[in-house]
């Protein structure tokens, strides 16, 4: 309840709770420049304030300097950490993301997760081995999620070039 799912905007002077903030963005622009975009992703039972919060409060000069080596493009991933998987929360940072995005991530525990499986559909097509660990019908859902997400990631061409995770349980 803490979150309502998607891609948020962020601010270099302050950090507060990002839903209901009027923040989010069904799409994102694409860079003019062709650089890329710095998405923050959160872990589990937590919202993207409480995760990051503190570098926005005791590092601020640095919170200024990744703004502006990003050229603004500063931008957080809220999502549910128990009533979605992983592959729907990266799912939904596909879908608000421009053609031909390069991402740079930066993560906390199961937010890493959520770049994991990004970064894999954008790197190739779904294999049967792929496949192999959601099968049956348990797993029909995430299967689903997972063709819908590698057919999105590639038909926007989305690049993950960096991804830092902090405290990734993978």
């Amino acid at each position: 309840g803490r979150v309502e799912a998607g891609v948020y905007a962020l601010a270099a002077d302050s950090l507060p709770p990002l839903k209901g903030s009027g923040r989010k963005r069904d799409s994102l622009p694409a860079a003019a420049d062709g650089g890329p975009l710095l998405v923050l992703v959160h872990g589990t039972f937590v919202d993207t304030a409480s995760t990051f919060g503190k570098l926005w409060a005791q590092h601020p000069e640095v919170v200024g300097r990744l703004f502006g080596h990003y050229g603004g493009r500063v931008y957080a991933l809220d999502h549910p950490t128990m009533a979605a998987s992983p592959i729907a929360n990266a799912l939904t940072l596909v879908r608000a993301l421009p053609p031909g995005a390069k991402l740079h991530l930066l993560t906390h525990s199961r937010g890493g997760l959520v770049a994991e499986v990004l970064a894999r559909s954008c790197g190739g097509t779904l294999s049967a081995d792929d496949l192999a660990p959601f099968a049956g019908k348990a797993y029909a859902q995430q299967r689903q999620e997972l063709k819908e997400l590698v057919a999105e990631a590639q038909a926007k061409r989305i690049q993950v070039e960096r991804m830092l995770r902090v405290a990734c349980p993978a």
